[in-house]
């Protein structure tokens, strides 16, 4: 098991943080997925043509306020549920940067798999671990739903979006596609994720910039 006093080991508990990890990485793929939308919908505009993301803004001149309304609200929900992720990973990695492992490694050096990374908590420690997953789960939901809404928004507009967005969606794609498909240790998708939130910040930002020059 380890050098660490199995005395010592009794008075705490390891919970396993991977499924924390990976709730955020599903949720940041919900945002991701709307490259795979765009391009679906480009498939299906043109059939025999060369399939091609114009640049060209998205339009909101001729929408009502309600829908520009609805617009701007759900880009700023997203933007702080982003946010809200990256401030809880945040503390979940100072915390598991401050305690003791099973095995006694160091954290960079678990690989990430189910059951390999196994901090040893005490009670208040364990109380804090418990709040960020559930406050994780709850703003991957809420991530998931405006990513949901922010498509159909996209569908009823009905143009496309601008190159630079497109880019910026592909990059958040294939950075989660590296954060599950390589075999690497558990600092390396924690950083990979959090680097995907500021990657997701920097696209709703994109947008929000490309509405408000439309809007105003």
């Amino acid at each position: 098991m380890s050098n660490i006093d199995p005395r010592l080991v009794q008075h705490k508990v390891d919970p396993d943080p991977i499924s924390i990890i990976l709730g955020a990485l599903g949720a940041l793929g919900s945002l991701a997925s709307i490259a795979s939308y765009l391009e679906g919908r480009q498939y299906q505009k043109s059939n025999a043509e060369i399939s091609r993301f114009a640049p060209m803004p998205i339009s909101f001149r001729n929408r009502t306020t309600s829908f520009k309304t609805k617009f701007r609200d759900r880009i700023t929900k997203l933007d702080a549920s982003l946010e809200d992720l990256k401030g809880r990973l945040e503390t979940l990695k100072s915390l598991l940067e401050e305690v003791e492992f099973i095995g006694e490694v160091e954290l960079s050096e678990l690989p990430f798999e189910f059951g390999a990374v196994r901090p040893l908590l005490e009670k208040q420690d364990l109380t804090l671990f418990f709040r960020i997953q559930n406050e994780v789960s709850q703003i991957c939901t809420k991530i998931t739903k405006d990513c949901q809404s922010l498509i159909k928004l996209l569908e009823e507009l009905g143009t496309d979006v601008p190159p630079e967005i497109y880019s910026k969606l592909l990059q958040l794609r294939s950075r989660l596609n590296k954060a599950i498909g390589e075999r690497q240790d558990f600092m390396a998708v924690l950083s990979i994720n959090l680097a995907c939130i500021e990657n997701g910040l920097e696209i709703s930002g994109l947008i929000r910039k490309n509405f408000e020059s439309e809007y105003e």
